[in-house]
């Protein structure tokens, strides 16, 4: 096991986002996600009319075009200023109303929004290992598997894994694929898919179903046959009429034909509203890099936890 504090030379450096600290991913994930922007802003246009309509409604009569204000001193030019701020402070109260309950429905669809895995009771803790020290995949690896295997004897942990890239975090490797037997693409036309590797009991943790074929396995390491899990909208997309099971493809950067060996669900990766991604995981073992993620899902308040699972990755 690693030693030395969070950051120091001789220790992985320890966080959970961009503040450094262990967070809980309780209901909505925390990380980068986009509002539909374009609806939003037409929405409070309307809203914002339809207040100002509002508003002036009772008023109208006196502001149509056959109405003569009668001459009158300074006391009716007051009073006359005084109901128009009335009005305007009526229609931008209305406005901010409208604005609010808005942002309140947008906040509740996004709490609907089908995220592909599950939020509660989740903890995730990034770490990055010195590549001084950490200079080779197999070191690496090494240091990788007694963490996670740590980890799970933690006292509350119901179930724990390492995922390079943990979902609304910003981290992702999109890299192009190539389906063996298939003509190569022109640059710029292959298809994409995000490659994430993961360690085993990634997809039991985040609750993602596996809908086809097998797990990430022990037995997967850098000695054996390269593996590949794909998710149901990349299976679907290149094989629509058959099992996308024992099919080889290749991602940029790597000249290894890597087996499908199990197909599991979407799962939002990038945004809550984005465009279903296609998604690929590798195991961590086959492809190790200095960075990674702690996703571990706890019997309790995972917060609870937080020092015991620090000390497994120190």
């Amino acid at each position: 096991r690693a030693t030395g504090s969070a950051g120091a030379p001789e220790g992985p450096a320890v966080a959970a986002g961009p503040d450094g600290t262990a967070a809980p991913a309780a209901g909505l994930p925390v990380g980068s996600f986009a509002l539909p922007f374009q609806e939003f802003r037409r929405d409070f246009l309307e809203e914002l009319a339809g207040g100002v309509v509002l508003a002036l409604a009772p008023h109208a009569a006196h502001l149509g075009p056959g109405h003569v204000e009668p001459l009158a001193g300074t006391g009716q030019s007051h009073a006359r200023t005084r109901n128009t701020l009335v009005v305007v402070q009526l229609a931008l109260s209305l406005a901010l109303l409208s604005c609010a309950g808005l942002l309140t429905r947008s906040l509740i669809e996004l709490q609907r929004v089908n995220t592909g895995f599950e939020t509660e009771n989740l903890m995730t803790m990034q770490f990055r290992l010195p590549p001084s020290k950490y200079d080779s995949p197999d070191k690496i690896w090494q240091m990788f598997d007694r963490t996670v295997k740590e980890i799970r004897t933690v006292p509350g942990v119901k179930s724990a894994a390492l995922v390079r890239a943990f979902p609304m975090t910003g981290n992702g490797e999109v890299l192009p694929i190539t389906i063996e037997g298939r003509p190569a693409a022109k640059p710029g036309d292959a298809p994409t898919s995000l490659i994430n590797p993961v360690t085993t009991d990634y997809f039991a943790t985040m609750g993602i179903p596996r809908l086809a074929g097998r797990d990430v396995a022990e037995s997967d390491n850098a000695q054996s046959v390269p593996v590949i899990i794909v998710n149901k909208t990349l299976a679907a997309t290149m094989w629509p009429n058959e099992s996308a099971l024992g099919k080889r493809i290749q991602f940029a950067g790597d000249d290894r034909w890597w087996t499908i060996v199990g197909v599991v669900g979407d799962s939002k990766h990038f945004a809550l509203n984005e465009r279903q991604l296609l998604q690929a995981y590798i195991p961590h073992a086959q492809r190790p890099q200095i960075f990674t993620t702690v996703a571990l899902r706890s019997t309790g308040d995972p917060l609870l936890l937080t020092r015991a699972v620090r000390d497994a990755v120190w």
